[in-house]
């Protein structure tokens, strides 16, 4: 406690925010644990709710849940919509996930690849790219350091 008394007082100094006396600062701290176990509950009950819709095949039922800054007219906290349909040409929503693209694989080097197709273009963070012939050859992997020797060669 002390810790985060003194951490909380450095903050606030940097911030020009009034500096809180310890007990202050575990009082505070200690309505923060509550709330967020509360939160964690109903976010639970929420998922499980729809994910037994989804066990039962009721996918039509399923709903998304917004909670918004102001309640609602009708004084709601929690607001329920049904789920926007798939995207057709989003390659994640798809029903093969798969996205063709078209490369000259003389000049394009694996660098390139992973930075401006993979990381750019399909704002993927940490990909793996395995080839397939037969062996399970790992182009890239998002384990770093990994595959960096094959970034420089092409395609």
């Amino acid at each position: 406690m002390d810790f985060v008394a003194a951490a909380a007082d450095l903050r606030a100094f940097v911030f020009d925010i009034p500096l809180k006396s310890r007990f202050d600062i575990k009082s505070m701290a200690g309505n923060i644990i509550p709330a967020i176990a509360t939160t964690n509950a109903v976010i639970a009950g929420l998922i499980v709710m729809e994910a037994l819709k989804v066990l039962n095949g009721e996918f039509h039922k399923c709903k998304t849940t917004y909670l918004p800054k102001y309640p609602n007219p009708r004084k709601r906290l929690l607001v329920t919509c049904a789920l926007a349909p798939p995207n057709p040409k989003c390659y994640v929503c798809s029903p093969k996930p798969e996205a063709a693209v078209k490369l000259n694989v003389n000049t394009i080097t694996v660098g390139t690849l992973q930075e401006k197709v993979l990381k750019g273009h399909f704002g993927m963070v940490a990909p793996d790219v395995e080839i397939e012939d037969g062996k399970g050859t790992i182009l890239l992997s998002s384990e770093e350091g990994e595959t960096d020797d094959n970034l420089p060669r092409s395609l």
